[in-house]
């Protein structure tokens, strides 16, 4: 009876957790969001605000262990630390600014699909779209970028 009440309390719980989660609207993203952390899934992981890297093991199993290893995964820090400036600000009017941290700023228009928590980006110097999937996570909103070739996943903040 126990084990029972246990499971079905667990069931409530994370239905009412899925339910609270807060939904991607063109409301709740407006403002300036600041990279905190990376992840190239499978890959590694930089936290910015903690300069900390965990490559995995897929990562590990390419670059070997050693002192070359040591210098390849410090190299791939300092250039990954290069983001720490990357920045997304949504406007309420469906325009935005987009900063890699390395480039000019980019001025884009966005649109959000609500049902697929997508958030769609139009460069407006070059006409190029990227669409990334968003979510929130506690504070952060979770952007998630996937082409044929990349698949990155960006942590930002609200900035106050």
């Amino acid at each position: 009876m126990k084990r029972l009440f246990i499971c079905l309390l667990s069931v409530v719980l994370t239905a009412f957790s899925i339910a609270a989660q807060e939904k991607v609207t063109k409301t709740n993203i407006v403002g300036n969001w600041k990279i905190v952390s990376l992840e190239i899934p499978g890959t590694v992981y930089y936290n910015i605000e903690k300069d900390s890297l965990s490559p995995e093991e897929a990562l590990l199993t390419q670059i070997g262990s050693g002192e070359d290893s040591a210098k390849a995964v410090a190299n791939m820090k300092s250039a990954l630390a290069l983001l720490k400036d990357m920045a997304f600000k949504f406007n309420p009017e469906g325009k935005g600014v987009i900063t890699d941290g390395i480039n000019p700023e980019k001025e884009i228009t966005y649109t959000i699909d609500e049902e697929a928590a997508v958030i769609t980006t139009i460069t407006v110097e070059n006409g190029a779209e990227e669409k990334l999937k968003a979510s929130f996570v506690k504070e952060y909103m979770r952007l998630e970028f996937e082409d044929t070739d990349n698949h990155i996943v960006f942590f930002v903040r609200k900035q106050k």
